[in-house]
């Protein structure tokens, strides 16, 4: 099986660290030739959030999904090992040769329940720049206190203390690390709030200590001069530069904080009036993320429920196809849920490789899968593993997609992480994906929204109440319409009811849901009383026809029909060409067409946008 990907923009390459440094210029450390050009010319709050687009999206580890032993020795052995040997524990002086969870913990630098949400953690539970090996005594004293400067009295064990703040600002009790790691726990906190940013309104009573529910400067006065101060008196070291390579590899994002050693500057220090200037950007054709034998382990599945796992994949002016195929499957368990958008790959957030695994007898399974097209680099291997646990069948249901009748309006079926969703989706639901990657509905009265140009036809999406189904629940998933997505009507025109949820085997697909002509914006509420509902594979459709009416009012029509690999157009405008451009607005085709018809090779499949002139159709590839 091979699929492919066509976009207008390059793909990454591995630079070599170099020594490069102007006014205003910050030097990567080891960092994937283009994968920061989003950050460059931004400065302050607009640079903060760009970067978070940027370092949102990445591979879940999953913290509950696998022991602290195999954490331990699968991922702290590999970015926490001491170049005496041992594991590096920052909190004490210990150096454990073998993990022992009994002595060493899986520590949350800043604490998780300084974002716990309704008994969730969200996708920054398992964020391996955020978890180190720790010293049980000295991470028991830490608890979720806060970073600051303290005298120790209530703990000191030479490396780590606890005691009273010494600091103008907080009074309390504080987290105190030795000098020599002051560095890294500050980076740490400024990649965290920087990473989830949108977790901005979800920080807890003892988050608040140091953050304020807000996005930018997100830190307390006080907490924010000591993080800088602690930032600056301790640079980046070796130690936290090869371990930020190395949760890259695990986990398939950066910590900018490391990467460019005066970042905090331009985001919060005495730079935030001057732009940053990314050097190390793609000038060609590269695949950022994954990088080449990348390990998925979906651990151990069982028959009934199918495992998906989400790898991102980012490039950087991709130009032509990307090929995704197996190149070993001996046992047909593994698959690829949808092929990669070429739409998404080149954007800051990527695009999301959706792979299955559906267990056909009790044993581990193996696959390989191999990323390739880009010109003048190596193809990239994923290495998958599972372990295959056969139970009693339930007939699976997959989510909802369009068919070859259907003159697609809009489907998205992800990424969806918050940071991630298309600029056409707002939402205020603050958790991460499921562990499938279904968008949470964990809370009730959360919602998400879309907007679109034309008068649509009907809407379909795909639920799966992951534990709302249970006896004596009462929730409901409302679908409202509007004329945009600041007015709703205030009765939904489908209630996704309880009976609704408690037949579902994995998705239940909702029927069509019909919209009026003048709807421009659905949203779609979660109301429950316990439990928690996913959805995904959202669609909005028409009829399929052979032609389109043009956008802009009053102009000749354009007739497009598309079939076997080729576009044919005609009705153009005076300038003679045809241009041909994704629902992003990248331009993917382009023709001189004097005659005022084109015929013109065209793979691609999706919705496009086809532009003569001022006149603007729409058309879908198949």
């Amino acid at each position: 099986m091979v699929w492919h990907v066509t976009s207008s923009q390059p793909m990454k390459r591995f630079f070599p660290f170099f020594l490069f440094v102007l006014l205003a210029v910050c030097v990567l450390a080891e960092a994937p030739a283009g994968y920061y050009d989003a950050a460059d010319g931004k400065s302050g709050a607009e640079l903060k959030t760009a970067l978070h687009r940027v370092i949102r999206p990445s591979y879940d580890l999953r913290f509950d999904g696998f022991s602290a032993t195999y954490w331990g020795q699968q991922y702290f052995r590999r970015t926490d090992w001491h170049p005496d040997g041992g594991y590096w524990d920052m909190y004490s002086d210990s150096r454990l040769l073998e993990y022992d969870s009994q002595k060493l913990e899986r520590e949350h630098c800043l604490p998780r329940s300084w974002w716990r949400l309704d008994g969730d953690y969200g996708r920054a539970n398992g964020d391996l720049h955020n978890l180190n090996p720790a010293d049980e005594a000295a991470n028991g004293r830490k608890s979720d206190n806060p970073l600051g400067e303290t005298e120790g009295e209530r703990f000191d064990n030479g490396v780590s203390k606890v005691g009273t703040s010494t600091l103008d600002g907080y009074e309390g009790t504080v987290f105190e690390p030795a000098d020599e790691y002051k560095g890294d726990f500050a980076r740490t906190y400024m990649y965290m709030v920087t990473c989830y940013e949108d977790y901005a309104g979800r920080w807890t009573a003892e988050g608040l200590t140091m953050l304020a529910n807000e996005a930018y400067p997100v830190f307390r006065p006080w907490a924010l001069e000591m993080l800088m101060r602690w930032h600056h008196a301790d640079p980046v070291s070796d130690k936290e530069r090869q371990r930020n390579d190395s949760v890259f590899a695990l986990q398939l994002n950066r910590n900018p904080f490391i990467d460019f050693p005066d970042l905090a500057d331009y985001v919060w220090g005495d730079r935030t009036g001057e732009p940053l200037s990314v050097t190390d950007q793609a000038t060609a054709p590269t695949l950022l993320t994954p990088v080449d034998g990348f390990r998925v382990d979906f651990g151990d599945v069982r028959s009934s429920y199918p495992g998906t796992r989400y790898i991102p994949v980012r490039g950087a002016r991709l130009a032509d196809d990307l090929t995704v195929e197996f190149l070993q499957n001996p046992s047909d368990a593994f698959s690829v849920v949808r092929p990669l958008s070429y739409a998404w790959v080149n954007n800051p957030g990527g695009d999301t490789l959706m792979v299955r695994y559906k267990p056909v007898a009790n044993r581990a399974d193996t696959a390989v899968l191999r990323i390739g097209g880009v010109p003048g680099q190596a193809p990239v291997l994923v290495r998958l593993y599972a372990q295959g646990v056969m139970t009693g069948d339930v007939e699976e249901v997959a989510p909802v997609t369009p068919t070859p009748d259907m003159d697609v309006q809009l489907f998205y079926t992800g990424p969806w992480d918050v940071a991630s969703l298309p600029a056409n989706m707002t939402t205020n639901a603050s958790g991460g994906p499921y562990a499938n990657g279904d968008f949470s509905f964990r809370a009730d009265g959360e919602y998400l929204a879309v907007t679109f140009d034309d008068a649509p036809g009907v809407l379909q999406l795909a639920v799966y109440p992951r534990n709302a189904s249970g006896s004596g629940y009462v929730n409901h998933v409302y679908i409202y319409e509007g004329t945009d997505d600041g007015h709703f009507s205030e009765t939904p025109i489908a209630d996704l009811d309880q009976e609704f949820m408690q037949n579902a085997a994995t998705y239940n697909n909702t029927p069509p849901i019909p919209l009026s002509e003048e709807t421009r914006a659905v949203k779609i509420v979660y109301a429950k009383t316990k439990g928690n509902v996913g959805i995904n594979n959202l669609i909005i459709t028409r009829r399929k026809t052979a032609t389109r009416s043009p956008l802009i009012a009053g102009q000749p029509s354009l007739q497009v029909r598309c079939a076997d690999g080729v576009l044919h157009v005609s009705g153009l405008e005076a300038d003679g060409r045809v241009r041909v451009y994704t629902p992003a607005g990248d331009l993917v085709a382009e023709a001189a067409c004097p005659a005022g018809d084109a015929s013109l090779p065209f793979a691609p499949k999706g919705v496009f946008l086809v532009k003569s002139g001022d006149v603007v159709c729409k058309f879908v590839s198949r």
